[in-house]
């Protein structure tokens, strides 16, 4: 029986070790050895009109309380090189959400406003959209996200080379409240930011951000109603041969959950559909056919969300040697472990404290990813909002 804890511990450990520093640190070092695989276009290079046209499709359900200061963004950093429309699918809204778009597209023909026939959820709204685009760049983003200016520019312009087929930009994290949960989520932000920033450069990345990402509409294929364009489209635009990268100057910003509880929702959520879609779209022919790819697939995504997994594996063996009187460093780094799992509980108490705090958002997040894996193989994967 103890035996096979320390086997298990040290498979959990070298697990958990190869996700989150030896294939961060792999990256690193390829990056100073290898040339960047995507060098993006220069803004202000050419004559409005003489580039591909722009699709701004904005999904909405029951926003009339931010759809009207959305739209005005839009105006305010309209593409100086690109034309573009404004798209706004209404995903069965039932306040003014429909009525307001409408009102505001009055005096701006760019702007358009479509409904569903009955709520379907994000990416049913995404697919029934493309009958009504005429751009050639399609660029999805939500009703609360506002773009930095330059954002389409910068965006339209990452297209410039042939290859690319998806981009995504960064989103920039704005607390209504001034509280500290989003200042601790954007440490673990900063950090999913580098790594997607190492994965351009060496042209395995293919993750994306749905409030602020773009594709090339000839490379466009239907949602799947339980994933996003987060997920199964940048996967998409990689099997059909094109590449899929991130432009961290796409600057946009977006609101960060206010609380514990809504941040763990939002984490659930996410965490279901990307591991739903990620098993279920990247087959045994796409890991021979894209094998870097396949390999950030498989430690940046999975192996974070079956991180919680590993972890208990660790900790549950661990315990056991510990029990048994066993030294060195099996129940020296157990003991750390759970020391560091009271201190993250103790975060949940002051989460103003820096340390605390992060810890604690760490562990949030990775019950979160437990219980996001945990519903997608359950096929509980929610399909709305």
């Amino acid at each position: 029986m103890l035996f096979l804890a320390f086997i298990f511990f040290w498979v959990a450990f070298i697990a958990l070790f190869v996700i989150w520093i030896g294939y961060p640190m792999v990256l690193w070092l390829l990056t100073r050895l290898l040339p960047s695989r995507f060098e993006p276009g220069e803004v202000g290079t050419s004559d409005k009109g003489s580039n591909d046209r722009l699709s701004i499709i904005i999904a909405a359900h029951n926003e009339e309380d931010v759809i009207e200061q959305r739209l005005q963004n839009m105006l305010d950093v309209a593409p100086a090189d690109f034309d573009y429309e404004v798209i706004v699918m209404s995903d069965h809204s039932q306040d003014k959400t429909v009525a307001l778009v409408e009102e505001f597209a009055s005096n701006n023909k760019r702007f358009k406003v479509y409904e569903t026939t009955d709520q379907r959820g994000r990416a049913a709204a995404h697919n029934q959209s493309i009958r009504h685009v005429n751009g050639d760049i399609l660029i999805f983003t939500d009703a609360e996200t506002e773009f930095a200016p330059d954002f389409l520019d910068i965006v339209g312009h990452a297209f410039d080379d042939e290859e690319v087929g998806y981009v995504s930009g960064k989103l920039s994290w704005r607390n209504r409240s001034g509280g500290v949960t989003g200042e601790n989520f954007s440490l673990y932000w900063r950090f999913e930011v580098w790594l997607r920033q190492l994965e351009t450069h060496l042209g395995i990345c293919a993750v994306g951000t749905g409030a602020c990402c773009a594709l090339r509409k000839s490379l466009f294929r239907p949602i799947p109603l339980s994933s996003d364009v987060d997920c199964s489209t940048p996967l998409d635009v990689v099997l059909q041969g094109s590449r899929s990268v991130f432009v961290p100057e796409a600057v946009a910003i977006d609101y960060v959950a206010e609380t514990a509880s809504n941040e763990f929702r939002a984490r659930v959520r996410m965490t279901s559909k990307n591991f739903d879609c990620t098993v279920g779209l990247w087959d045994w022919a796409g890991f021979f056919r894209r094998p870097g790819v396949s390999t950030g697939l498989a430690l940046h995504k999975l192996g974070r969300w079956l991180t919680p997994f590993f972890a208990l594996v660790l900790l549950a063996c661990g315990t056991i040697a510990v029990l048994a009187g066993e030294g060195g460093v099996v129940s020296f780094l157990t003991i750390l472990g759970w020391l560091a799992i009271v201190l993250a509980l103790l975060g949940a108490l002051v989460p103003s404290a820096p340390l605390l705090g992060s810890l604690w958002s760490f562990l949030l997040a990775n019950i979160s990813f437990a219980a996001g894996v945990i519903k997608a193989l359950a096929n509980r994967t929610p399909q709305h909002y």
